[in-house]
């Protein structure tokens, strides 16, 4: 395989991104998987089964009993979990949904097999949480990381996944290697080796010499690829872009600061008339058939995608109408517009991501909006991002869904909150 990028190339849940996860979704495996948008039922992992409590704050989990880590770090148990589980929730943990373990008042193992969480409160989407949904909740070894440390562990993954870590060259390759009679079963391809490049020209290169057998391939690039009679797979929920407003912070929630620089009580964006006319001024349907080639739809927001579980079929996406964006825009006390900083990410994965940005900065321009343009690329802004040293304003985000049907749908979303209330 040619992929362009590997994100930061940690492949753990601790501190790994969507991009990393994609490939340690085969060394790692999850308690519960989902299926597919067209189902999104919970299907048994690790954990074999498990059982609710009537005031739904307990869930208890049965355990996968013989089912070895890599590297002879012996058999997975209920210690494990909850391991994997506090090293998320942890302190110097950065994955993104470590939240869910703040849910937990106590997990523990009770035995080797059976794993008890005591919620809070009630919270109906944790088993979506903890499952593959997100890949963020694969289950780690505690012998590996207590032996290795927490940062050489992260760079030598060790889980339970049909495939092994057989080799890893920063910027350069992933060789994953079958592990032979997995409990699921042994793969069909006995060796998956990952090149790093970046140009997509390199890529199609490697393909016409038969060098790579799959490359990730952009929009454009399709009709070539079409034409060399080369096989298009597509996935109808590969990624879903969005521009995201950082700093809206209720008061209501628990632990609201208003001292903290993400307590943004005065920014324009808190209106709601205001995310109303920023999503009004985008012409969706145009950005899809100009940048994405038709290789997308609109939807109504974000987050909530077509098809996922939580999303109402009578949701429609904001219509473009410019004229009532301004007028709204007005209404809200902005009738020349504001200034704002907007952070494009050059993402590796899709080379169509500043394009769609520079369109919506351009709509917005287009109702009275002053957009600063910063271009980044996506890995040095992580890298800001993650130990929370870098304000988030207004960022257009390109969100690389996995196989593990994460993502049900996409397509670009144009100012998704304008149905919340402020």
């Amino acid at each position: 395989m040619a992929f362009p990028t590997l994100g930061r190339e940690v492949f753990t849940p601790l501190e790994g991104t969507a991009t990393e996860l994609f490939f340690a979704a085969a060394i790692y495996e999850f308690l519960i998987y989902r299926g597919r948008a067209a189902d999104n039922a919970l299907y048994p992992g690790l954990a074999e089964s498990w059982e609710i409590s009537p005031d739904r704050l307990t869930y208890t989990f049965k355990i996968r009993q013989g089912v070895q880590f890599h590297a002879g770090r012996g058999m997975m148990t209920a210690e494990d979990v909850v391991y994997s589980f506090k090293l998320i929730g942890g302190a110097q943990s950065s994955n993104p949904r470590k939240f869910v373990v703040g849910w937990m008042d106590a997990i523990e193992a009770v035995d080797p097999a059976t794993v008890r969480i005591r919620l809070k409160k009630q919270q109906p989407s944790l088993l979506h949480q903890i499952s593959s949904f997100n890949p963020y909740f694969m289950i780690v070894s505690k012998a590996h990381f207590e032996a290795l440390g927490v940062a050489e562990a992260n760079r030598q993954p060790v889980g339970t996944g049909p495939y092994s870590l057989k080799r890893h060259v920063r910027n350069t390759v992933v060789e994953l290697e079958a592990v032979q009679n997995h409990w699921r079963k042994t793969p069909a391809f006995a060796r998956v080796d990952v090149r790093v490049v970046p140009d997509e020209r390199s890529m199609i290169s490697m393909l016409k010499a038969g060098e790579a057998d799959l490359i990730f391939a952009s929009g454009t690039s399709l009709a070539e690829l079409r034409k060399a009679k080369f096989e298009i797979l597509s996935n109808p929920g590969a990624y879903f872009i969005n521009v995201a407003f950082g700093g809206q912070v209720l008061k209501s929630r628990e632990g609201y600061d208003a001292s903290s620089p993400w307590a943004n009580e005065d920014e324009p964006e808190r209106s709601r008339k205001v995310r109303e006319a920023l999503g009004l001024a985008i012409n969706t349907p145009d950005i899809i058939a100009r940048l994405l080639q038709n290789m997308g739809r609109p939807f109504a927001v974000n987050q909530f995608l077509p098809g996922g579980i939580f999303t109402q079929p009578d949701w429609e996406p904001p219509r473009f109408d410019p004229a009532a964006a301004k007028r709204l825009l007005a209404e809200a006390g902005y009738p020349n517009g504001f200034a704002r900083p907007m952070t494009m990410l050059v993402v590796q994965h899709n080379a169509e991501a500043v394009d769609v940005a520079e369109a919506v900065a351009m709509s917005w321009e287009r109702i009275g909006l002053r957009v600063q343009r910063r271009v980044v690329d996506e890995a040095v802004w992580k890298n800001g991002w993650y130990p929370r040293s870098t304000m988030q304003r207004w960022t257009c985000y390109v969100h690389l869904s996995t196989p593990l049907g994460r993502v049900p749908a996409g397509g670009v979303a144009e100012g998704g909150h304008r149905r919340l209330p402020v």
